[in-house]
Order: C-alpha cells, then sequence, then structure tokens
C-alpha cells in the first residue's frame, strides 16, 4: 500500500492520553443519543463510538481553534436535527398476534430470487479477478476488482447483499427453519472474501434492529438467542478484522496498533481537507454545486453525467506525487461536516448538519414505528434503518445507497405482487 505524506502516528506512550479522551467523547456523544440507542450493536451506537475516537483525532491535529469547533458545533446540530423527530426506539413489546406475516411468500421467493442472482454474480467477479481477502492487499482489492464492468456486481452486494442479510434473518427468527441460516452464511463468505474489514457488522446490525423491534420483542426467545450471539459476533468480527489487518501490517500486534489508528482515522478528513492546496482546490464550490455531487452516483449510473471523482480521493490525490496510479490509493470519506463546508460555508454546514439529522431521524422514526401487516415492508425499512447512518459518514455515497436499494429491490417487489396477484 502506498505510504501517505500525510499521517498520524500513535505513539505508545500516549495511549493512555487518548484513550482516556475517546471515552470522555464517547460519555458525551453515547449521552447525547442514549434516549435513541437500542443496544451497543446498533448503527447509531457505532456513529457514536467512532464520533468519538474521530474527536481525539481533531483536537490532537487541528491547531487552530477555529476548525475544532466548527468540527463540535455540526455534531451538536446533527443531534439537534436527529432528536427533533422524536425517534425515540420505543421498544414496549406488542403483542405475537401483531407480527408481519402479510406477505410471507412473496418475500421468500424474492430472497431466493436475490440469493441465486448474488451468488452467480460474485462468482464471476471471483473467477475473473481473483477473491479480495485472498490478495496481498485487500482494502484496495475491495475496490479495485470491482471496477472495469464489475461496478454492478459492487452495488448488487451493497443492496440485494443486505436486504438478503436481513430477509433471511428475519425468516429465521419467524420460522426457525436451517435452510435460512444455510443462505445467510453463503452471503457472510462472500461478504468475508470481498476483504471488507467491517463486513459481518452488516449481519450483527441486521439482527440488532430485527429483534429489537416491538413487533419481535415480545419473543422472549429471540433476546435471548440475542445474548448467547453477541459473543460469537464480537469473535467472527474480531477474527475477520485482525486477519485482513495482519496481512497488511506483518503480524497480529501491528495490526492491534492499526486497529487503534483505524478507530482514530475515523476522523481522518481533517488531515487532508485543511492542507493549503485542498482548501484552494475546493474553494471553487459553492451550493449550485451540492445537488450535482450528491446525485452523482445516480446521474452517473444512468448515463446522464460523467461520475465525479470522489472528493476524499480528490483530498488525496493532491498531495501525491504527479502521475500516481488511481489503483494505489483510496481516500477518505467525505462526512457531513466536511461536505458543508465545502458547499454551503463555514456556518451553511451547520444548517446542512441539521437536516442530515432530521433524515435520519425520520428514517429510524418510520421503523421502530411500523406496525402494519406486511413482511416485505418490514424488511425493508428495517433494512433502510441499517443504512441510513451513511448519510452521515458520506453523504453522496449514503444518497446512492438508497438509490439502489430503490433501484434494485422494489421493482422486483411490484413485479412480484402484479404477477402473483395474477395467477392468484
Amino acid at each position: 500500500m502506498l505510504k501517505l505524506p500525510v499521517e498520524y502516528n500513535v505513539i505508545p506512550d500516549a495511549l493512555p492520553r487518548l484513550a482516556a479522551l475517546a471515552l470522555l467523547f464517547l460519555i458525551v456523544f453515547g449521552g447525547l443519543y442514549r434516549r435513541y440507542i437500542v443496544s451497543v450493536f446498533d448503527p447509531l451506537f457505532v456513529f457514536t463510538f467512532t464520533t468519538a475516537f474521530a474527536s481525539v483525532l481533531v483536537v490532537e491535529v487541528l491547531k487552530t481553534p477555529s476548525p475544532i469547533i466548527h468540527f463540535f458545533v455540526c455534531q451538536l446540530c446533527l443531534f439537534a436535527g436527529f432528536a427533533s423527530v422524536r425517534p425515540v426506539a420505543d421498544i414496549t413489546p406488542t403483542g405475537p398476534e401483531s407480527q408481519p406475516a402479510h406477505e410471507v411468500d412473496r418475500l421468500r421467493l424474492m430472497l431466493y430470487g436475490f440469493l441465486g442472482l448474488y451468488i452467480a454474480a460474485n462468482l464471476i467477479v471471483f473467477s475473473v479477478n481473483g477473491i479480495p481477502l485472498l490478495s496481498p492487499v485487500p482494502t484496495s482489492a475491495k475496490v479495485a476488482y470491482f471496477k472495469d464492468g464489475f461496478g454492478l456486481v459492487r452495488k448488487i452486494n451493497w443492496t440485494i447483499g443486505g436486504f438478503l442479510i436481513t430477509g433471511l434473518l428475519y425468516l429465521y427468527l419467524l420460522e426457525k427453519k436451517r435452510l435460512y441460516l444455510m443462505g445467510l452464511g453463503l452471503v457472510a463468505v462472500g461478504l468475508v472474501f470481498e476483504g471488507s474489514k467491517s463486513s459481518l457488522l452488516r449481519i450483527i446490525f441486521a439482527f440488532t434492529l430485527l429483534v429489537y423491534h416491538p413487533l419481535l420483542r415480545s419473543q422472549t426467545r429471540l433476546l435471548k438467542s440475542f445474548r448467547r450471539f453477541i459473543p460469537y459476533g464480537i469473535g467472527a468480527l474480531a477474527v475477520v478484522f485482525l486477519g485482513i489487518l495482519s496481512r497488511e501490517n506483518n503480524g497480529l500486534t501491528s495490526a492491534l496498533s492499526a486497529f487503534l489508528k483505524r478507530l482514530l482515522y475515523s476522523g481522518d478528513p481533517v488531515l487532508y481537507y485543511y492542507l493549503p492546496v485542498n482548501q484552494i482546490h475546493f474553494a471553487e464550490y459553492g451550493p449550485a454545486d451540492y445537488l450535482t455531487y450528491v446525485t452523482n452516483q445516480i446521474t452517473g449510473f444512468l448515463r446522464l453525467t460523467p461520475y465525479w471523482d470522489a472528493f476524499g480521493n480528490v483530498m488525496l490525490r493532491n498531495i501525491l506525487p504527479p502521475g500516481t496510479p488511481p489503483d494505489q490509493y483510496v481516500g477518505p470519506n467525505t462526512p457531513f461536516y466536511i461536505e458543508g463546508q465545502i458547499f454551503f460555508g463555514y456556518f451553511g454546514a451547520f444548517i446542512l448538519s441539521g437536516i442530515l439529522g432530521v433524515l435520519v431521524g425520520g428514517i429510524r422514526r418510520m421503523y421502530f414505528r411500523y406496525r402494519g401487516a406486511s413482511a416485505f415492508w418490514f424488511i425493508f425499512l428495517c433494512y433502510l434503518c441499517q443504512i441510513a447512518t451513511t448519510l452521515f459518514i458520506d453523504t453522496r455515497m449514503g444518497v446512492g445507497f438508497l438509490f439502489d436499494v430503490f433501484v434494485f429491490i422494489l421493482p422486483v417487489y411490484w413485479v412480484m405482487r402484479l404477477v402473483t396477484g395474477y395467477f392468484r
């Protein structure tokens, strides 16, 4: 992997201080979102956890108060917007008779078809390009292996793969058939082979949000199963994460140091954005460019406009030697507090932060308050809830995710409703 010209190296003597700072910020952010978090495996908790470490990097790296204040005010505006829609995780159990059972057969058929498509698409990529996990640098391979005509497969993995995980888990919880666990295992293997260190988190997120929804929480056996599942989930996640890091860092000790650095790098955009060359580069963007940027993955996929390079890649490319091959680096995400400043300026970013908080809070509100009888819509809302916080991490990427979910999943559902209704 290419050595970056800008890095934050963790000094062993500083570990106690960094850990104390991270704990302090976790207490602060955890206290803010406590009412809305259902479990430590809730995506919202993971966001607060990574934000705590990002805060440490911000106060360690940035030397002037203005960008530090901007970061924390954006966080407060985000929370204010999120809390304003009152997305209280009301997890008071409802009766078992309220469980969504309508359209289960249709959902099952959809999942079987999606599973076949998922397996076939990934077998084609792996047979042509190889398995990213087995490459010398899995982190780069997970991006490079899905280029040159295989971008569609990556979209299938992101959207259909996530919907499959949620749907198969739900059917297993509903019917207790091992067949669904076997299908889930195949999807999990595909996720691990992609080389993503956080791939198994998707399964844990889905399971968490399902068992804590009021429609399923009335089954006490589910929560008992969840408690038994937690150690296995943590263990499997640690094995995958440290296994990939060990391959990239020559040993377990180096992998553990890289793990801490990875947590701190939740805020790594600040390492690049505030460099003079990037400040000059992004000064040319304004509010009129925002909609074009955040929808570019949609318009690019539809061939309406050329694809824009992700801003994180642009930030990194601007400080690398001219002529560095694009496959030699992967830039950071562009979170809301950076995106907002690029397009709307120092103060405009506060407004954007609040709006994004409202959107994500609204999605969580819809899911936890859903009491309908449709199994499909229950799973669909659960999946939206899982990916909603992506809007915080990188709005352009989050909008692309949401678009793909609607394009790849909803048309199939409506066609199946039409066909099955015709032959009924």
